[in-house]
């Protein structure tokens, strides 16, 4: 994770209260993911629909990088000093990088192209693929939604324990929150246009 912060201070120093309020501009390097959705031409026979190896068959969603988008958020840092010396105080702080959609995907099909999500079948030793849509077995959709968020907040108790005119070391004690997630989620739709049989 690299940040990048451009800070303000609302309030001087010296009084009661001081205020700092930070721009972040931050970015992540990223996760890769296996192909996760394959589409093929119709025609393609039904045991190497959407099975990754065919020269038929193309990626359309993963085998790439997500959560590497580029963010904006903000921190802010209330200090409430406990006298004029500014020796002891608390202090509350937020920061956060907002939340943001990384990769998403909708797709439809009637079996036109041929939609599947490919697996590795440890049964078999093979490639494989769940079918979502195929011509005159089943049709179908897929969504997928994807997000990462980063957010952290803090209650703090601080001493001074030197200063000059320079610089000062403060003791902190206190609780902070952090939390940083990523997810990933699937909604499949499927019927099926078989007239005879069942679908496995």
């Amino acid at each position: 994770m690299l940040i990048c912060m451009l800070s303000s201070d609302l309030f001087s120093q010296g009084r009661s209260v001081d205020l700092d309020v930070d721009y972040v501009f931050w970015w992540t390097s990223g996760t890769r993911t296996p192909p996760l959705v394959t589409i093929s031409p119709t025609g393609t026979a039904q045991n190497q629909a959407g099975v990754l190896g065919p020269p038929t068959t193309s990626v359309v969603f993963g085998d790439e990088k997500y959560f590497d988008s580029k963010r904006n958020g903000g921190r802010f840092r209330l200090t409430r000093w406990l006298d004029c010396q500014q020796t002891a105080g608390l202090e509350f702080t937020y920061f956060g990088g907002g939340s943001a959609g990384d990769g998403d995907l909708r797709m439809d099909s009637s079996g036109n192209p041929i939609l599947a999500r490919p697996f590795f079948n440890t049964l078999t030793g093979l490639e494989d693929s769940q079918l979502i849509a195929f011509p005159g077995l089943v049709s179908g959709n897929i969504e997928i939604n994807s997000h990462s968020e980063f957010h952290s907040s803090s209650v703090l108790a601080k001493l001074n324990s030197c200063r000059n005119c320079q610089s000062r070391i403060d003791w902190l004690l206190g609780y902070r929150y952090f939390k940083y997630g990523e997810a990933m989620g699937f909604n499949e739709q499927v019927e099926s246009t078989s007239l005879v049989g069942l679908i496995e």
